[in-house]
């Protein structure tokens, strides 16, 4: 009898035990969740881990004031995502009917206007311009964080959108950090003949990449088994699975014009990334444009006009 009772009280601290572990691992989950795809939860140990930092300093005050023109001078625009979310986008186009048209894609946790200087660019070169606010950002409803997966799917609509009004445009695609990988996820779609190529900056091979990557960097902590408890999490909350939002996989399947641009020092999304994708990319023409010491998204920081250069001759190359 006595033997029995310990027995059972054994099996209930037992229970009681992974009863707990269970939820302590929940609950680690859940805030890993909510840290990469929450858009209300903090990011600070993230940006601000000492390999995530910038470079160097730069004088920001040219960008800062095209994003504010560039901001002034656009309307909002918004139309219905594939999921029936209401989605919003800066347009600034010309008077006269020009048929060149670029959408451009931000990056995580970015205010949409922050690529506002890259919108004047490309306005004052003859493109109309549409600036996505990216669904969970700006002015754009959601309640996760894409990751490039269903932002590709809303740019397909924006696409739609141009060209209910302008049969005849004529789209590049540009992003930069998520904003690239939505590109590249993009260009692996069946899309019309209206879009001649796509400019990508600073993209990772694949969310579940860059997040394994940033668990080790930033938390010391190995792929297994947070990531695959947390993409679990994430294909029931957010509907899509962190290895399919893959640029790398998408990139295979490109049958149009791309320009890759990394930075050498960019340990945000690690440089490799760019070399992976550039090398499995089976667009008929590709260009890998290395820049020289800049970190993350530095690029057009540190080389300015050869970077606008390089990437408006790009644009206009397979745009008339």
């Amino acid at each position: 009898m006595k033997i029995h009772v310990k027995t059972k009280k054994y099996s209930l601290i037992m229970c009681l035990l992974l009863v707990t572990a269970a939820a302590a691992f929940y609950f680690v989950l859940n805030m890993f969740y909510n840290i990469a795809l929450s858009p209300k939860t903090d990011k600070g140990a993230v940006f601000e881990s000492n390999h995530n930092l910038p470079t160097q300093i730069y004088d920001m005050t040219d960008i800062i004031n095209d994003n504010n023109i560039f901001k002034n001078k656009a309307q909002m625009v918004k139309i219905k995502s594939f999921d029936n979310l209401s989605i919003n986008a800066y347009k600034l186009s010309h008077k006269e009917p020009y048929d060149k048209w670029v959408i451009i894609s931000h990056g995580y946790m970015q205010q949409p206007y922050q690529l506002g200087h890259a919108g004047l660019k490309f306005f004052t070169n003859g493109y109309n311009v549409l600036l996505p606010h990216m669904r969970g950002h700006g002015d754009s409803e959601g309640s996760y964080i894409g990751m490039g997966f269903h932002d590709s799917k809303d740019i397909m609509k924006w696409i739609d959108y141009i060209l209910s009004l302008n049969s005849r445009a004529e789209i590049v695609l540009y992003g930069v950090s998520m904003g690239a990988a939505a590109t590249m996820i993009t260009s692996g779609e069946t899309l019309p003949s209206n879009v001649k190529c796509f400019i990508e900056d600073c993209g990772y091979t694949s969310a579940w990449d860059e997040f394994t990557y940033q668990l080790k960097a930033v938390y010391g902590l190995p792929s297994f088994p947070i990531m695959h408890g947390v993409n679990e999490l994430v294909k029931i909350r957010a509907g899509y699975d962190l290895k399919d939002a893959s640029p790398m996989q998408q990139v295979q399947k490109c049958t149009k014009p791309m320009l890759f641009i990394h930075g050498n020092k960019d340990n945000f999304v690690p440089f490799q990334m760019a070399e992976k994708l550039y090398t499995a990319a089976t667009c008929p023409e590709k260009e890998l444009f290395i820049t020289r010491n800049a970190g993350h998204a530095e690029s057009f920081k540190l080389y300015k006009d050869i970077y606008w250069q390089k990437v408006l001759d790009f644009a206009d190359k397979y745009t008339k």
